[in-house]
Parts: C-alpha cells; structure tokens; sequence
C-alpha cells in the first residue's frame, strides 16, 4: 500500500513538474507572439503609411503627366489653328489674288477695255505673267474687239473661194491661181487652151500642168513680185502650148488673198480668132487699097 502511495506521489510530483514547465513554455511563447504581434502590428503602420505615400505620389505624379499632355495638346492646337491662319492668308495673297488678278485682267480684255492696274505681286513668276498679261493687254483686247469682224471677214473669203471655183468652171478663158511655191487652182479652159492635163488626169492628151514652174511665164518668181507691187500685170504675148504651137495670148495677173495666204490670179484670154480677124482685116485694106491705087493709075493713062 505504502509503495503505491509513493508511486502514485512521484507520478503527481512529475505531473506538476511537466504542468510547471508547460505553465512557463506558454508564458515565453505567449511573451514571444506579443513581440511578434507587437512587430507585426508595427511593419503594417509601416507599409500602410509607405504604400499610401507612394499612392498619393503615383497619384500627384499622373496629375502632372496628365496636366502636361493637355498642356501640349492645347499649345499644338494652338500652332496648327496659326499655321493653317498663315497658310490661308499666304494662299490668298499670292495665289488667289493673283488668279482673280488675271481673271478680271481677261474678262476687261475681252469687254476690249485696258483700265485694271498691276499690283505687285511677291512671288516672281506669278509677277512675270501679271507682266506679261499687262502688257499684251491692249494687242489682246484688239483681237477681241475685232474679233467679229475677222470671223466675217473668213467668212466671206470662204465665200468668195467658192464663188471663184464656180466661175473658174464656168468661165471661157483659161483660169490659173499660184504662187511661186504652189499652184493651187486651174480651170478646164486653161488645161484645154494649153493642151495640157491635170495630174489626176495623167492619161489624157499632153503634158502634165502641176506646179508653178509648168505655167507659161519665164520667171514666175519676178511675175509675183511685180504683181504684188503694183496690183495688176497685163500684156499681150505668144506663148506656146505643150506641143510647141504658137498661141497669142493676153494675160492679166492681179493679187488675190485666200485663207491660206496671198496668191497670183492669171487669166489667159485666146486671141487667135482677134488675130486672124486682124490680120484678115489687115489684108482686106491692102488689098482696096492695091485695088485703088491701080484703078487710079489706069484712070491716069487713060487721060493721058
């Protein structure tokens, strides 16, 4: 019994000696999480007061940024309204000024008035052609006033051109219009009175008449000028025909004006019949007056 006691008391001793021990680890870990605790406690201010500064810096920061790009959003606004401002005020004074210059200088032209002043004009060739245009302005403004005038003058001419080429059809004496570098026109009675054909007409009877140098005139070139100079050329003359015939001949030459430049119109009028008529009428008078002569000498020996 007395040794179970003592057991029994021993197991006791031992448990409030572990119970002690387990007492004191508890107070060490508790002291030793209040520290941490305390630490922990301390770190989270820490950070939370850190990590809040940096926020409201961060913060202040993209303020600034933001300030910053508005800024410069605004001042490129700025610059870009100013630029385009420049562009169109330089625009419009060297070349839409200068456009609206030359516009109302033609349109004055054309009304064949010459009164709208040059300004100056910055840019140099903007300020040739304004130069330019001033100048010529009153040669300008003459074309156009007589501008009618010359499309009826055309007109005309066109008509007279037509006119001529039914006369020359029609015509009896032998038609030609050239100058020295081109034969322009020929009617029938002048191939037909030289024996001659034209170039379409290669096949027919003698030779060909295709060129100034084909005419019956020794130099056509001196025949123009004097034409020219004094406006009508007309004479009597032999000539002969493309196969070597006499043909007495009168020729008249006048200047005319067609649309595609001054030319020489030549007629040829056929005088053999005049011709024979005078020389008939030449034979017939010497022949009375043979007759007459002898009728008196024989009257003078009858009285004798």
């Amino acid at each position: 019994m007395g040794g179970a006691c003592s057991r029994l008391e021993l197991h006791y001793a031992e448990y409030e000696a572990a119970r002690s021990a387990l007492q004191a680890d508890l107070a060490a870990a508790r002291a030793q999480w209040e520290q941490i605790d305390l630490s922990l406690r301390e770190m989270r201010d820490t950070v939370g007061s850190g990590a809040e500064r940096a926020s409201i810096l961060a913060l202040g920061d993209i303020e600034n940024l933001a300030a910053r790009e508005l800024r410069n959003r605004l001042i490129f606004g700025l610059l870009s309204v100013a630029a385009f401002v420049l562009f169109l005020v330089l625009l419009k004074r060297h070349i839409l000024q200068p456009l609206s210059w030359n516009a109302a200088k033609l349109a004055e032209i054309r009304a064949g008035q010459t009164g709208l002043e040059r300004p100056d004009f910055m840019l140099r060739e903007v300020d040739d052609v304004a130069e330019l245009l001033n100048s010529f302005s009153g040669y300008l403004a003459e074309l156009y006033e007589q501008r009618d005038k010359l499309q009826l003058d055309s007109e005309q001419m066109s008509n007279l051109e037509q006119i001529m080429r039914v006369v020359f059809k029609a015509s009896v004496d032998g038609y030609c219009v050239w100058s020295p570098s081109e034969l322009r026109m020929v009617n029938r009675r002048m191939l037909s009175l030289l024996g001659a054909s034209a170039p379409a007409e290669s096949g027919g009877p003698g030779g060909l008449l295709s060129s100034p140098e084909d005419l019956p005139f020794e130099r056509p070139g001196e025949i123009y000028q004097q034409v020219l100079e004094s406006g009508l050329v007309r004479g009597e003359r032999t000539i002969e025909d493309v196969s070597g015939n006499p043909l007495p001949v009168e020729i008249t030459s006048l200047p005319v004006r067609l649309s595609s430049g001054t030319y020489v119109l030549s007629y040829f009028r056929d005088l053999r019949e005049q011709k024979e008529y005078e020389r008939n009428l030449r034979q017939a008078k010497e022949e009375a007056e043979a007759a007459a002569e002898d009728k008196h000498v024989r009257k003078g020996g009858e009285d004798v």
